[in-house]
């Protein structure tokens, strides 16, 4: 009786390498479409649920959406919330941020429209009574004697009415951009952002 001994299939080191690679790809694509993706500029940080006064939880979504400064000044402030006599019960934001000078979005100005986005964003989904928010964007520069000052560089405004009509989910920083009134912007801070 002849004995043979069955050999196991070994897998070739030519297949070995491309396996490797494609479960590499599988694992990140996985990661990434799972949340791992934290990084992206267009999407806002879930809104949580915050009790309190009207300005308490303006101020929770305001800080939420925007997270600390980078210039070490107050990052935003409420200037008012005031009644809307043309809406019973609802009120009319007035909201003055300092503009992040980080350059990761390709330009400050960028980054400000991206800022834009997030405050309108969790501003409107998070079912706050506003009509109205109107956004005062500041950023460094000195005085003449040289202290640095904070001075406005764009000025913008979006109503209830136009925020109730878009689809959030379906939005980015640059479909938004063109859909908000822009009562000002300082000469020289134009977003040279996609419209």
């Amino acid at each position: 009786m002849a004995w043979t001994i069955a050999r196991k299939p070994r897998l070739r080191p030519k297949l070995l390498l491309p396996l490797a690679l494609g479960l590499i790809l599988v694992v990140e694509q996985l990661v990434f479409l799972r949340g791992g993706n934290s990084s992206s500029a267009s999407t806002p940080p879930a809104a949580r649920s915050v009790s309190g006064s009207l300005s308490t939880r303006v101020s929770s979504v305001v800080a939420q959406a925007l997270g600390p400064s980078d210039r070490r000044v107050t990052r935003f402030h409420i200037d008012s919330l005031s009644p809307d006599t043309a809406n019973p019960g609802k009120r009319v934001l007035s909201l003055t941020w300092a503009i992040n000078g980080d350059l990761t979005m390709g330009s400050v100005s960028a980054g400000a429209q991206v800022e834009t986005f997030l405050l309108l964003h969790n501003l409107y989904t998070s079912h706050l009574p506003l009509s109205d928010v109107r956004l005062t964007g500041t950023f460094g520069d000195h005085d003449r004697a040289g202290r640095a000052i904070e001075v406005p560089v764009l000025k913008l405004e979006l109503s209830a009415r136009t925020a109730s009509a878009l689809d959030w989910t379906a939005l980015d920083d640059t479909t938004l951009w063109p859909l908000i009134h822009r009562l000002y912007i300082r000469p020289g801070f134009e977003c040279n952002c996609q419209e």
